[in-house]
């Protein structure tokens, strides 16, 4: 089940997002007990983007 809510007007969609495809992208598997909190490149957060050429966690092509 998804839970979220419709885009406000002044919200767009960035126009190269894409779906999530678990084959494509390299999305990391939560573990129980690990903070992630100080792990994440906060100085740029749109590296967090899996859909953006600079995702962060980019698999070598």
């Amino acid at each position: 089940m998804h839970e979220s809510r419709p885009p406000m007007d002044d919200e767009a969609r960035d126009t190269s997002w894409r779906p999530l495809d678990p084959v494509r992208d390299n999305i990391e598997e939560p573990q129980s007990g690990i903070d992630y909190s100080d792990s994440y490149p906060l100085a740029d957060t749109t590296v967090l983007y899996y859909w953006r050429p600079t995702y962060w966690r980019r698999l070598a092509s």
